[in-house]
């Protein structure tokens, strides 16, 4: 079987804290090997996703790295597969983008 990874983009301490753990918790119950986490470092926000790897059992990593462009290279280059997911469910080119008070399409 396929090693499975998620990586999160983006990730902003501040706001961001529940929606990264709901996506690593949600990656861990179904089934992938590993999360990555990128933007801003939060180690209390990965040191809580190991302890319930600890508390409840498994092999799941989760770790923060700076280069996301490099991660997803590297993959690609050992023939990994990259699937984008959004919140939007749309293709990243035509996801809406904020520039200042207004929302713009970028296709």
């Amino acid at each position: 079987m396929s090693k499975i990874v998620v990586l999160r983009l983006g990730h902003r301490i501040i706001r961001d804290q529940r929606l990264t753990t709901h996506v690593l918790l949600t990656a861990r119950a179904y089934g992938a090997d590993e999360a990555l986490i990128t933007g801003d470092r939060d180690d209390k926000l990965l040191d809580g996703v190991r302890r319930v790897v600890e508390s409840w059992g498994g092999e799941f990593k989760v770790n923060y790295v700076e280069d996301w462009r490099k991660v997803l290279r590297d993959w690609r280059e050992r023939g990994g597969k990259i699937i984008h997911l959004t919140m939007y469910g749309g293709r990243l080119k035509i996801i809406p983008q904020r520039r200042g008070k207004r929302v713009v399409r970028t296709d």
